[in-house]
């Protein structure tokens, strides 16, 4: 049998970096189910430079180096959860490397460098990809198939590296190729044993502002100056200087996380009530007040944003349900969500193993996000037609996905249905197809950055 590179043999790992491009060596996970993959796309980005007296272009010179890597995986075991939570941004809730999520769309970049390993007749390669960042991720799911869900990733990267062929340990040591990425030692984690997720296990919802949206749920009352944010899990409290409102501790309650941090899917904090109760206990005052009809909503119903106290009530709207599930979106044929952060690389002169090199991507800087949803339906009748004629937002959108008996939450507040469609065929079905675009909730600071929240 001819000797060809066949898809069968690859693999693909992952690994958090703390510094950018800098590979820790240190233990391998699981990306998940491959699709699509390519860990060389290495463009010089050459450029063709004529002369007078010659016939073709005399001289190819090399610019600088750019580094894509395509990656499309099925959502199967952690690696689509660490990857698409790094494209949202990861917060640590305790101010460490505990209790990472993707809380809301940060202002950086969280790097992994990516390793492929690949069995050859009597030898193996490695290829690692440092400095990986998210461009783009778009989570998809379609209904109509037993496919599973699967998250596209447009990637930047540092650098690519091609290991010296060998034992399939001695063939991951980058060390000497890179300067560091020694990952001979490293334990790599087993693949997924659970099947991939499918379509079944996503949950659609929504609500409207018209009947669902109670705008003044929850009445907070503190010191000018003070600010409070809502996530999908956390609730958090800072004095204006940006510190951690030291009211709210851990002795306080177990629903505290660390000093300032409310958990919202706290059996103590189950309802608007019983998070009332909780934070009026907890401060030295009583900041907490919510209306008798609104005692029984879920807490993690709360809009999503940042909240700017007054020294007079401000209020934090919530949709108007005792469970997180809201409506189900009817009919669902195909879910489309997408995040871009428009990254830019900062090319840089830089020597690698002796050799130098302009990168494109020496250091990348995040832009400006944007979150959209698209969904195909068969058609049911004119409810976002009429909510796109009148320009009502939907102030909450819950992706919902079933994880082997854990949900994984995606919330996405306050969309403007940007575009609708439901064509009329002969004797064929009405599909329609709805684009909602999100902005988050609030009146202080950067509150747009939770127009996506996730708890996964």
């Amino acid at each position: 049998m001819a000797e060809v590179r066949i898809p069968q043999r690859v693999a693909a790992y992952w690994e958090e970096e703390t510094a950018y491009g800098t590979p820790l060596g240190a233990n391998l996970r699981h990306v998940g189910l491959l699709d699509t993959f390519d860990p060389r796309m290495f463009d010089r980005q050459y450029a063709a430079i004529p002369s007078i007296g010659h016939s073709v272009d005399p001289h190819q010179l090399s610019g600088p180096v750019n580094v894509t890597l395509p990656l499309k995986i099925g959502l199967w075991g952690d690696g689509w959860k660490s990857l698409l939570g790094r494209a949202i941004g990861l917060t640590s809730m305790t101010g460490d490397s505990s209790n990472l999520i993707p809380a809301f769309l940060t202002a950086g970049t969280d790097s992994v460098t990516i390793l492929a390993e690949e069995e050859l007749a009597s030898t193996w390669q490695a290829t690692m990809v440092p400095g990986v960042t998210f461009n783009s991720a778009m989570l998809e799911a379609d209904f109509s198939t037993a496919n599973p869900m699967t998250v596209t990733f447009d990637c930047l990267a540092r650098f690519s590296v091609e290991g010296t062929a060998g034992t399939r340990t001695a063939s991951k040591n980058f060390g000497t190729l890179y300067g560091s990425g020694s990952y001979e030692t490293s334990t790599i984690e087993a693949a997924p044993s659970a099947d991939p997720l499918t379509a079944q296990d996503l949950t659609l919802s929504y609500s409207t502002a018209t009947g669902a949206l109670d705008a003044d749920a929850l009445q907070l009352t503190d010191t000018s100056g003070k600010y409070v944010e809502v996530g999908e899990r956390y609730m958090r409290f800072f004095l204006e200087s940006g510190a951690a409102e030291a009211e709210y501790t851990t002795g306080d309650n177990a629903a505290f996380l660390a000093t300032g941090v409310l958990d919202l899917n706290h059996a103590n904090t189950a309802t608007l009530n019983d998070t009332k109760a909780l934070l009026n206990a907890a401060h030295s005052g009583t900041p907490a007040v919510v209306p008798g009809a609104a005692e029984d909503y879920d807490s993690q119903n709360l809009l999503k944003g940042v909240y700017q106290m007054t020294g007079s009530t401000v209020n934090i709207p919530c949709i108007a349900d005792t469970t997180t599930t809201l409506t189900e979106w009817p009919y669902v044929k195909t879910v489309k969500l997408t995040v871009t952060n428009a990254l830019t690389g900062i090319p840089q002169k830089t020597t690698i193993n002796s050799v130098n090199y302009v990168l494109q991507n020496a250091d990348v800087v995040r832009g400006k996000s944007e979150v959209t949803l698209e969904v195909t339906s068969t058609a049911k009748d004119e409810t976002f037609y009429d909510l796109m004629h009148a320009e009502t937002l939907l102030p909450l959108v819950r992706l919902t996905i079933n994880d082997g008996g854990t949900d994984r939450t995606i919330a996405l507040t306050n969309g403007r249905i940007t575009a609708r469609t439901a064509g009329y065929t002969a004797a064929g079905e009405t599909t329609e197809s709805v684009t909602v675009k999100f902005t988050g909730s609030g009146d202080v600071h950067n509150w747009s950055k939770y127009a996506i929240s996730g708890d996964f």
